[in-house]
């Protein structure tokens, strides 16, 4: 379906429900899903539900042949961008069926899909009637809907159809012994990296008049806010970076040492996607004795901030470990 004047989400919703009123006056059962642009692109949408629009867009089709039933699916930015009230009309408007499809909660740590929608549905009971339907996928994986799909166009379907048992919000904090790991792990490994620091010193190091610098990193790293799509409202406390994702800043690390430029380097975040902590370890010689030492970052769209400034003595073979502390945004020096 065209919508004349771009997809605004009010009238996104405005479109399905006017379809489904007009197919409901002509006897037939109507199925409403909400999925996201993500889903689509991704493979997680059946073929014969696609819509072709280049933003969020209305699609309507036969899910089976000869059946008297519609399945109208909106396209949207975010699943998390539905609003809990469309729900509520859709329902006393007297569609069949409304799926919302999901991707994981852990699919992607810049999105909130899941979290957003099932907050809302949580604080909203007397809407999770048997026939919501709460279908939360791999976006890549289109047979769970398909499945889903089939099993609603059956007598037997319907007839055993039963409130969503929502996922738990709470329940979703098994993420976070995990990622206590990861950073138990992580200090462990600078530790590591710390008690090797004099090991790591080259063998000419201490025979000359030399001492080293050592820049160590890790951090989550800045990410872009995403614009907000035109006409879409988001609930309130929802952040649209996290739902509508964002770009995962590099962070470029400049060490001046007595006014000159002595290591300038560019680190990217880690992960397939490109969207994992920042993490780096470099080594750099320094005549010993005591120098100015200036260290300047950025890792958004701004000019370079200064992260660390001062007199640094230099011991002859041995190394000064500048250690960069994102809550303070600055870099200490042991």
């Amino acid at each position: 379906m065209h919508l004349d004047g771009g997809n605004h989400a009010e009238q996104i919703v405005g479109v399905v429900l006017g379809a489904a009123k007009r197919e409901m006056r002509e006897g037939r059962p109507v199925t409403v899903l909400f999925t996201s642009q993500r889903m689509q692109t991704l493979g997680g949408l059946p073929e014969k539900l696609r819509v072709n629009e280049d933003r969020a867009a209305v699609g309507e089709a036969e899910w089976k042949e000869n059946s008297n039933a519609r399945v109208i699916t909106a396209v949207l930015p975010s699943v998390g961008a539905v609003n809990i009230d469309w729900i509520k009309n859709l329902e006393n408007a007297g569609v069949r069926d409304i799926i919302l499809l999901s991707s994981p909660f852990y699919d992607n740590i810049y999105r909130e899909d899941s979290l957003s929608i099932l907050n809302r549905l949580h604080s909203r009971p007397a809407l999770v009637q048997p026939n919501l339907h709460w279908l939360e996928v791999t976006p890549t994986d289109m047979k769970p809907v398909e499945r889903l799909l089939d099993e609603l166009h059956t007598d037997e379907g319907q007839k055993n159809k039963k409130p969503p048992v929502l996922p738990k919000v709470k329940d979703r904090n098994k993420l976070v012994p995990t990622l206590i790991s990861a950073l138990i792990g992580t200090v462990a490994l600078l530790g590591l990296f710390a008690l090797a620091l004099p090991l790591d010193i080259p063998a000419g190091m201490a025979a000359a008049d030399e001492s080293a610098l050592r820049i160590a990193v890790d951090a989550k790293g800045k990410i872009s806010l995403s614009d907000l799509p035109s006409g879409i409202t988001l609930p309130e406390g929802a952040d649209p970076e996290k739902i509508f994702g964002g770009k995962h800043y590099p962070m470029s690390v400049r060490v001046l040492i007595d006014g000159e430029t002595a290591f300038d380097d560019v680190f990217k975040p880690q992960g397939l996607s490109g969207n994992g902590r920042i993490v780096a370890l470099e080594f750099m010689e320094v005549k010993a004795g005591v120098h100015n030492v200036e260290i300047f970052i950025k890792d958004d769209s701004d000019d370079f901030r200064s992260a660390f400034s001062g007199e640094v003595n230099f011991e002859k073979g041995k190394i000064n470990l500048f250690s960069y502390n994102e809550d303070t945004d600055t870099f200490t020096v042991r």
